[in-house]
């Protein structure tokens, strides 16, 4: 009985050190300084589903209803195809931030000239790296030893790593103001 109990404390100490460590490399990350935002719009990536199809030419038989004027430049698209009068944006969409992937897809009526955005919720991966993290400054209350509500900052930070379909493998640690320290792993569902 105490081979497994020793066996045990070790185990959990193993695991305290690990998330320990990992908690620390997120904080790392987390605070590395981040890319700027970019200040030109970039070629969107090719949809899977359409990547290797194949192509066909589409005469069409009504004008192109297109967006005139200064369009291309408030959408910071690249000073190539600003200064292209050949090219103009035929639709634009802006899709709110989801950790869902989706797809974006442009048609154009060939008898009208009329173009639509369809935006498609993809299904979750069955894996996949999850670069996302977040830190957080919380005041509030816990209970301490004696039963009494204490007041207490927290500040927590936590890094995503592995996602497998909707769950999300990472670590965390968090940190009160009375000294109390947190660090370890978890699995999470968000919405």
């Amino acid at each position: 009985m105490k081979y497994w109990l020793r066996w045990l404390k070790w185990l959990g100490l193993f695991g305290a050190f690990t998330g320990t460590a990992v908690a620390v490399w997120a904080l790392i990350v987390f605070l590395a300084p981040d890319k700027p935002a970019s200040e030109v719009s970039v070629p969107a990536t090719v949809a899977p589903e359409v990547k290797r199809a194949p192509t066909a030419r589409k005469v069409v038989k009504a004008p192109v209803k297109v967006y005139a004027g200064d369009t291309k430049a408030k959408l910071k698209l690249p000073a190539d195809v600003i200064a292209a009068p050949q090219e103009d944006v035929i639709a634009s969409t802006q899709v709110r931030g989801s950790e869902r992937p989706q797809t974006i897809t442009t048609t154009i009526n060939t008898e009208t000239g009329e173009s639509r955005s369809f935006v498609k919720s993809d299904p979750y991966p069955w894996f996949a790296l999850e670069p996302r993290g977040e830190a957080r400054l919380s005041v509030g209350y816990r209970y301490d030893g004696s039963g009494l509500l204490k007041q207490v900052v927290r500040l927590s930070a936590t890094q995503d790593l592995i996602r497998v379909k909707a769950l999300t493998l990472g670590a965390t640690g968090t940190v009160d103001s009375d000294g109390r320290v947190f660090a370890g792993v978890g699995v999470a569902y968000k919405w």
